[in-house]
């Protein structure tokens, strides 16, 4: 079992990603009301069997100084020490389900069966070791919580997620708050969009599958059913980049990104091969790069030609782009 500790504040990774934003904004609220200070990363990564099936490739897309949680149907070693080595590299604290404890994480995920004897039982075993437990939804804890770094509260909103079942909604989430004298994170449904809504609630963080999963940063990874063409989006980092490609063809477009300000990215080069020219792909690129901007909340420099084009014939994008509106108008 590892020792994590970062001093409270300082997880500059997460400002490569929209909601490690709201995550940081979340946590410095919650320092600055005196409430319990909490080794945990402020933004949560949490693996689902179903939804993240590549369970290595989406921990790789994830940014840095996020925590994640590995949940399983069946437990991998292999994949734990394959997840351990991800998250040493990109300073992340690795947290496995309550059953998989082993030397590759830096503490344990309790489910919301889990007794809060068995809980208090391992942290007295396991001083340095980072805990979490999956609050109970409608029944009370007969017991004050042992203290954990994190209490995951869900579902705040909407889900994907089959076990959510009906969101709670941010009032009720505020009660638990003021409930509980443990550090709280929002789980189920929280996005770009609809983080802004938990401001004032006193969480320490939110926790997330989908909005953190490489194939929902994008709106949807696309298809075109007349040509074939499909576009996806990966995170490396500071770097953005939007891919194109006919099926059958090793060729491949791309559209690139670099974060150069909280929240600000430079698309600064667009590519097509020669096989893909005349196509309209370019534009394809363009366009979903603009949907993703705007279901994300990032703002974009078209620093590229060929993107600038574009938000200069779509005067409607303004609200994405980082420069003067008035830089658009034809």
């Amino acid at each position: 079992m590892s020792d994590i500790t970062p001093p409270y504040k300082v997880w500059p990774g997460l400002q490569s990603h929209p909601l490690g934003e709201h995550a940081l904004n979340l946590r410095e609220k919650y320092l600055s009301s005196g409430k319990i200070k909490s080794r945990l990363s402020p933004l949560i990564a949490m693996s689902d069997p179903i939804r993240t099936p590549d369970t290595i490739r989406w921990a790789g897309n994830l940014p840095d100084h996020c925590a994640i949680i590995y949940r399983y149907i069946d437990f991998d070693p292999n994949i734990a020490r394959s997840l351990r080595n991800i998250s040493q590299k990109k300073k992340q604290q690795l947290l496995l389900r309550s059953k998989a404890l082993d030397a590759n994480c830096d503490g344990l995920h309790f489910i919301r069966s889990t007794s809060l004897e068995a809980i208090q039982k391992f942290q007295v075993s396991n001083p340095k070791a980072i805990t979490t437990l999956a609050a109970l939804k409608h029944t009370q804890y007969p017991h004050p919580l042992p203290p954990v770094d994190g209490l995951l509260v869900s579902a705040i909103f909407p889900s994907q997620s089959p076990s959510a079942g009906d969101p709670i909604g941010v009032q009720t989430l505020r009660q638990k708050v003021e409930r509980f004298a443990v550090p709280v994170y929002a789980l189920g449904g929280i996005n770009p969009k609809t983080a802004p809504e938990l401001s004032d609630t006193g969480i320490a963080g939110i926790a997330a599958v989908g909005a953190l999963t490489q194939e929902n940063t994008m709106t949807k990874n696309t298809t075109d059913k007349r040509t074939g063409l499909k576009i996806t989006k990966s995170e490396s980092g500071d770097k953005l980049q939007f891919k194109a490609q006919f099926p059958g063809l090793d060729d491949e477009a791309v559209l690139d990104l670099n974060l150069v300000a909280k929240g600000v990215y430079n698309a600064h080069h667009t590519g097509v091969p020669k096989s893909m020219g005349g196509q309209g792909v370019g534009t394809a690129l363009v366009k979903a790069m603009s949907e993703d901007a705007k279901n994300m909340g990032y703002k974009i420099i078209p620093g590229c030609p060929f993107v600038a084009v574009w938000f200069k014939r779509k005067p409607e994008w303004a609200e994405m782009s980082a420069l003067n509106p008035e830089d658009f108008k034809t």
